[in-house]
Formats: C-alpha cells, sequence, structure tokens
C-alpha cells in the first residue's frame, strides 16, 4: 500500500523524513502542503494533524504527525536488512538513537531562536542575535561528543544523525555556516553531505527559504 505523506520542502522536518523514505524506497505519494497560504490550517489539513503542521503521514487508517514519530514508524514498518542500522533494534542501541532523535527538538529549538524565521516573515522582525550564544553552546556539545565516532550513535549513520543534520544545516539561511566553528561538528556535516541523497534533498527547499527570507529582509531596507 502507498503512504500518503504530507510535505513541503522549506520544512527541516519534513526534509528529515522525506530522506528516511527515500532511503528505505518506501511507495509513497507526496502531498505538497503550501505553508505561505498557511494550507496547513485548512479543515482538511488539521483533521490529519490538529496542531496544523507538516510532516504527517497516512497510511490506510493510520494518521501520524510528529516528525520523529513518522521516521520511527517507517523504519519499524519498510526497512530490510542492512536499512535496519537507520534505527536499530535491540536495547541499547535503539535507545542511544532515541536519544540523539529527541535531542534534534532542542537542536532545531536552538537554531530556530537564533534564525528567528516567522518572527521575520510575520512579526516585521530581524535574527535574534541574542540566541547565538546558547546555540553555540549546543554545537559545543555536539562538538565534544563526536570525539570518539563517526556519528551521533557510533560509526554507522543512522536517523538521528538526518534530523539533527537537517537542523544544524538550517543555520546557512544565516549566511553564517556557525557549525564550521566546530571542527568535528564541521567533519560530520561534510560526511551528512557526501550522503547521496542528502544535497538533493535538502537544497531545493533550503534555498528556496533563505530566498524569501533575504528578499523580506531587503523589501524593509528599501
Amino acid at each position: 500500500m502507498t503512504v500518503k505523506f504530507y510535505f513541503n520542502d522549506m520544512s527541516p522536518p519534513s526534509r528529515s523524513v522525506m530522506m528516511v523514505i527515500r532511503e528505505l524506497g518506501v511507495p509513497c505519494e507526496v502531498k505538497d502542503v503550501d505553508m505561505m497560504t498557511r494550507q496547513q490550517k485548512t479543515p482538511e489539513f488539521l483533521r490529519i494533524n490538529p496542531r496544523g503542521r507538516v510532516p504527517a503521514l497516512v497510511d490506510g487508517d493510520l494518521q501520524i504527525s510528529e516528525s520523529q514519530a513518522i521516521a520511527c514508524y517507517l523504519c519499524n514498518k519498510f526497512a530490510k536488512g542492512a536499512k535496519t542500522s537507520l534505527y536499530p533494534t535491540g536495547p541499547g542501541p535503539r535507545e542511544m538513537v532515541d536519544m540523539w532523535l529527541y535531542r534534534s527538538v532542542w537542536i532545531n529549538d536552538l537554531v530556530e531562536a537564533y534564525l528567528n524565521t516567522h518572527r521575520i516573515l510575520f512579526d516585521n522582525e530581524t535574527m535574534n542575535y541574542d540566541a547565538l550564544h546558547e546555540l553555540k553552546e549546543g554545537l559545543h556539545i555536539f562538538d565534544k561528543w563526536l570525539r570518539n565516532s563517526l556519528y551521533l550513535t557510533g560509526n554507522n549513520v543512522t536517523i538521528a544523525d538526518y534530523f539533527n543534520a537537517v537542523a544544524i544545516l538550517h543555520l546557512d539561511q544565516s549566511g553564517r555556516k556557525v557549525y564550521n566553528e566546530f571542527p568535528r561538528l564541521k567533519e560530520w556535516i561534510s560526511r551528512m553531505r557526501s550522503i547521496s541523497l542528502f544535497d538533493e534533498i535538502n537544497q531545493p527547499g533550503s534555498d528556496k527559504l533563505t530566498k524569501i527570507i533575504q528578499d523580506t529582509l531587503a523589501k524593509r531596507t528599501e
């Protein structure tokens, strides 16, 4: 059965799940949700996700929102053979992936607090430079953690790496690659971007959002 995936390429969580879908070869019908016209707040979409946020997934009678939950569900259902390493089974390895998967919410919040995307677009604000110090403290934790492994939970890439890398690379929107100030983190980002699907899935939406932000800020100086 083909799943329906409600997606917007400017949404980092949407792109993280899309990486899982593509890596696992999940049969999927992609439903593009136009966030700029607030399609995610329509009654039709709110019946799928009452929070009015992308992404969301429908598989038969099952409706799932929250990007991490969607990714875990897809791995549990569709990962076979070597692909099970994306979300390993068994006590210990899986809990480490879960830990870093949940931490991706934290790092995404730090990134968003700094970028201030929503308030730039809708509240006539600018980037929140006061949030930069706390963001750097968070990135330092990543850098220190990566001293003993290639990826966040060992030497195999997992969905936790997907979610955290996409969140951190969202910083490119600012025009300043803050993560490059942390050598191990910079190397990890480079390894993630060497994954064949990574830039293909992430770059178009990231570039689109960056242009919208830059155009919005430029209009205020005219």
